[in-house]
C-alpha cells in the first residue's frame, strides 16, 4: 500500500524520511542517499552508478560506496539484474524492502499505541469498578476485566452493564459479566431499556470516566 501511495505521489517521502530517519536507525548520510535514490526512482532512473551518485551527492567515492554498502547489507536497497534485448546485463536498484521496512515500523508503532490505549481504558474501567465496589478488585476480577478488553468489549457497554448491576444492587463481576452478555445479545435486536434510575446512574458513570 505504501509503495502505491509513494508511486502516486500521495506520500511525501522527503518529509516522511526527514521526520523519522532517526527512528528508522538511519545515519544522516544514509538518509540523504536514500532521498536521492527515491528521487531517482521517481524520475525512472533506476540504474545506479556509485561514481555518478557520489558526484550528485558531493561525496567522496569511498564515502558514497560505504553508505550504499551499508544500505545493501541492511536490505534497504536491493539490486536487480535485467537482460536487455541486445543480450546485455543491466543492473538496477529497487527500494521495495526499504518501503516494507517503513510500513512495518509504522504498523508496529500503531499496534503499540493501540496497546497503550487499551491499557489506559482497562485502568479506567478498573478504577470505576473499585470506586463502585468501595474496594480493590481481586486477581480473578482483574482477569475478567482484561478478558473484556481482549474480547473487544466496548467501554460504553461495560459502563452500561455496571449501571444495570448497581440498579439491581448486585455489585459483583459475575453479574456485570452476565449483563454485558445480555447487552451484546440485545444490541443486535433491540436496545437495552433502562428505567429512569438506571439511566441516571449510567449518566453519572459517564461523567466519572470521561
Amino acid at each position: 500500500m505504501l509503495k502505491y501511495l509513494i508511486q502516486k505521489g500521495y506520500v511525501n517521502v522527503n518529509k516522511l524520511l526527514l521526520e523519522n530517519y532517526h527512528n528508522f536507525g538511519l545515519s544522516e548520510l544514509e538518509f540523504v542517499v536514500l532521498l536521492k535514490l527515491f528521487e531517482m526512482l521517481k524520475n525512472n532512473q533506476a540504474t545506479i552508478s556509485v561514481t555518478t551518485l557520489a558526484k550528485r551527492m558531493s561525496m567522496s567515492l569511498t564515502e558514497c560506496s560505504n553508505v550504499l554498502n551499508g544500505l545493501f547489507n541492511r536490505g534497504l536497497v536491493s539490486l536487480d539484474l535485467e537482460t536487455t534485448k541486445q543480450g546485455k546485463t543491466k543492473e538496477s536498484f529497487n527500494l521495495n524492502e526499504c518501503i516494507k521496512f517503513i510500513e512495518d515500523y509504522f504498523y508496529n508503532e500503531m499496534r503499540s499505541k493501540e496497546a497503550e490505549e487499551n491499557q489506559d481504558e482497562i485502568k479506567e474501567i478498573i478504577n470505576l469498578l473499585e470506586e463502585t465496589f468501595k474496594r480493590q478488585l481481586t486477581p480473578l476480577e482483574l482477569q475478567v476485566v482484561v478478558d473484556w478488553s481482549q474480547k473487544g468489549e466496548k467501554k460504553e457497554d461495560i459502563k452500561k452493564a455496571l449501571a444495570l448491576a448497581v440498579g439491581a444492587n448486585k455489585l459483583n463481576i459475575k453479574y456485570i459479566d452476565s449483563c454485558l452478555a445480555a447487552i451484546k445479545k440485545d444490541s443486535s435486536e433491540d436496545e437495552v431499556v433502562l428505567n429512569e434510575a438506571q439511566t441516571k446512574l449510567l449518566n453519572d458513570f459517564y461523567r466519572k470516566i470521561r
